[in-house]
């Protein structure tokens, strides 16, 4: 463990092993598919519109991004090859995002790479602790009842 993590408050460390793991992630499989070179925001739509074709609004109201991050999001993956964007028949304002197959097939390799390191951790800190550790993260923490006091 870095010594840094040694002296991190919950949330803190929670925030800095995210990070860790989505660099990580994201390193992995712009280094598998060479030919792009895809940013976190770029990664973020890919996995939201996998296997559906989403709207434009969707995203915005799905997405933890500025309506700004995402439309540029979407151009640039659209210049890649990655998504196809399309009017929404009887709604003129409307877009849908969709995958094309080269974008399916970069989110399977994220997909998969993120099942891989999974695994790793699994056998780093064995099964029934990550077991538990996905329960109490899966859990309603009940965050909208805080007060600060």
């Amino acid at each position: 463990m870095k010594k840094i993590h040694e002296n991190l408050a919950f949330v803190d460390l929670m925030s800095e092993r995210y990070g860790e793991l989505r660099a990580m992630i994201e390193k992995l499989t712009n280094d598998e598919i060479i030919d792009n070179h895809l940013s976190s925001s770029q990664w973020y739509v890919i996995t939201i519109i996998y296997k559906r074709t989403s709207s434009l609004s969707q995203l915005n109201d799905w997405m933890n991004l500025s309506r700004q991050a995402i439309h540029k999001a979407i151009k640039n993956l659209q210049e890649k090859n990655i998504v196809t964007v399309s009017d929404v028949e009887g709604n003129k304002k409307e877009k849908s995002v969709t995958l094309t197959q080269y974008g399916e097939s970069c989110c399977e390799k994220y997909i998969n790479i993120k099942h891989q390191i999974e695994l790793y951790i699994q056998k780093q800190i064995g099964v029934e602790n990550m077991k538990l550790m996905k329960t109490y993260l899966g859990k309603d923490w009940h965050l909208e009842d805080f007060k600060v006091d």
